[in-house]
Parts: C-alpha cells; sequence; structure tokens
C-alpha cells in the first residue's frame, strides 16, 4: 500500500508541473512580441560597416604618414650629428664607421 501511494503522489505532481508549464506558456511566454513577417529593420546609416572600415583606413593612412615625416626627420638629424661628429674627430664620417 505504501508504494501505491508514492507512485500517486509521483503523478500528481508531474500532473501539477505539466498543467503549471502549460498555464505559464499561455498567459506569459506567447504574450511577447517577436519579429513577425514583413517587420523592417532599420539600419543606422551612420555606423554602418562600411563606413567604419573606411574610416579605420584613412586612420591608418594619416598614421603612416606622419610616421614616415617622424623617419625622414630622425634620418636627417642622424645625419647632422654624423656630420658634427666627423668635424670634430678630424676624420670623415665614413672613416669613422669603417667605411672605405
Amino acid at each position: 500500500m505504501g508504494r501505491f501511494i508514492y507512485r500517486m503522489c509521483l503523478v500528481i505532481v508531474v500532473a501539477i508541473a505539466v498543467a503549471g508549464g502549460v498555464y505559464y506558456y499561455t498567459t506569459f511566454y506567447q504574450k511577447e512580441e517577436g519579429p513577425h513577417k514583413g517587420t523592417f529593420v532599420y539600419k543606422d546609416e551612420k555606423n554602418t560597416a562600411q563606413e567604419i572600415s573606411l574610416q579605420a583606413g584613412q586612420a591608418v593612412k594619416e598614421a603612416s604618414v606622419q610616421a614616415q615625416k617622424a623617419v625622414k626627420e630622425a634620418f636627417v638629424q642622424a645625419q647632422k650629428a654624423v656630420k658634427e661628429v666627423s668635424a670634430q674627430a678630424g676624420q670623415p664620417a665614413d672613416q669613422m664607421f669603417g667605411r672605405s
């Protein structure tokens, strides 16, 4: 008799869980609006992927131009420094660094 009562309680609990799930679905879950056929999606024209990639390309281009200018300036300054050192040492710049 003890098993019969246990099984009946288990069946009742399962039936209540199923009924509660159906009630939840019909009252709460189903009322949430989802996308329907014919729903239009508006895209933000300011932040399209193509525009972002173009902006990134422009930034890279500007950075490379600035880097080239900095390298040229550093090269000119290095040449001036070598000429000054060679003048102070009294030797031509090529001989100071082992060039002939």
